[in-house]
């Protein structure tokens, strides 16, 4: 979730500061982290066990559980009831996997804001990390923004991030702030 950047970038943009400062008032911005609920191939029983058998090249791609959905939504909730602004946020970003879209869905219609897929987000879930040498086969099986509309059918989403950049260094260190930079 990214908050407040647009505003604070158009504020700046009025303003006469030099533009040293601008750049640094660009770069400054909420940004809140939320990782996905509970997904269907770490729990054992007979819904796992029939996804298992049709999930098929994406194996690597869960759904949520029914739990992983109100864990998204309570912790949408939560947030929702913490923050005083009517608006607190932009856009919530995404990584292109399933339960990752589903609980940006939930933060999305508890904030009535849109959804960005971003590619490079991907690259926190160790299927899909580079350095992965099944990743690239994986990537050719993430799912496309028309299936992300019809698994969120209420959703409205921007257009995806165009980059599948990469997030996470050969360091490990990930920096999502960077999203809320663009």
């Amino acid at each position: 979730l990214a908050g407040r950047c647009l505003k604070m970038k158009a504020e700046v943009a009025k303003t006469s500061m030099p533009v040293r400062d601008q750049a640094v008032a660009h770069a400054a911005c909420d940004v809140y982290v939320v990782r996905h609920g509970e997904r269907l191939d770490e729990v054992p029983g007979k819904e796992r066990d029939a996804w298992v058998k049709t999930c098929g090249s994406r194996d690597f791609d869960p759904p949520l559980t029914a739990r992983g959905k109100q864990q998204a939504l309570r912790s949408a909730l939560t947030l929702r009831a913490l923050l005083e602004e009517e608006r607190p946020f932009d856009v919530v970003h995404s990584s292109p996997l399933q339960r990752c879209v589903s609980t940006a869905e939930l933060f999305a219609q508890v904030f009535a804001i849109p959804i960005r897929v971003v590619p490079g987000l991907g690259e926190c879930a160790a299927a899909l990390r580079t350095a992965n040498r099944k990743s690239q086969h994986r990537w050719d099986h993430v799912m496309t923004v028309d299936e992300h509309r019809s698994l969120c059918p209420a959703s409205e989403f921007l257009e995806p991030e165009p980059r599948r950049e990469q997030y996470i260094p050969p360091s490990g260190a990930t920096c999502p702030g960077r999203l809320a930079a663009r």
